[in-house]
């Protein structure tokens, strides 16, 4: 009767089902995790030239414009509600005014630019603060605990059948 309990599939799903419930309650919280971003782009351009725009400086009918940009950072979500953005990004443009040799009328060879953004967002209705956040924790929670009753439960059934 002992062997025929311990091999019963049930009863041994039953006796796994906490650690499994203890899985899913961890995999909730893991929603508060920071996640890293990264990009890159990259694009080319040849725009035709108004009489204007060509100039003195420039008699080239085609203005020539390469662009590579890369962004990286971090985002996420805290227990009560906010949600965050770090973001740094760094362009490199070399198009025909400034590619070539560096000289005194042309110092930036090719041109960089750099951002760093901070994003906040804190919802003020719907989602708002730790109840609504944690939502998904606290029922992981609480389906852990059942899943460990049963599983007590369960495991006693055999031991009472043997002193029956």
């Amino acid at each position: 009767l002992v062997a025929a309990l311990n091999n019963n599939l049930e009863l041994r799903a039953r006796r796994v089902e906490p650690q499994i419930s203890l899985a899913r309650e961890r995999a909730a919280w893991g929603a508060f995790d920071p996640n890293w971003v990264a990009a890159f782009t990259g694009s080319s351009s040849e725009t035709a030239q108004t009489v204007r725009e060509k100039g003195v400086f420039n008699p080239q009918p085609v203005f020539n414009e390469d662009l590579q940009n890369l962004e990286t950072g971090f985002t996420g979500k805290l227990p009560f509600g906010t949600e965050y953005q770090l973001i740094t990004s760094t362009r490199r443009i070399l198009n025909d005014s400034n590619r070539g040799a560096t000289s005194a009328a042309n110092p930036f060879s090719p041109e960089y630019q750099s951002t760093t953004t901070l994003s906040l967002t804190q919802p003020l209705l719907k989602d708002f603060g730790f109840s609504a956040a944690l939502a998904e924790v606290r029922i992981q929670r609480v389906a852990t605990e059942v899943a460990r009753r049963d599983a007590e439960a369960t495991g006693r059934a055999p031991e009472r059948l043997l002193h029956d």
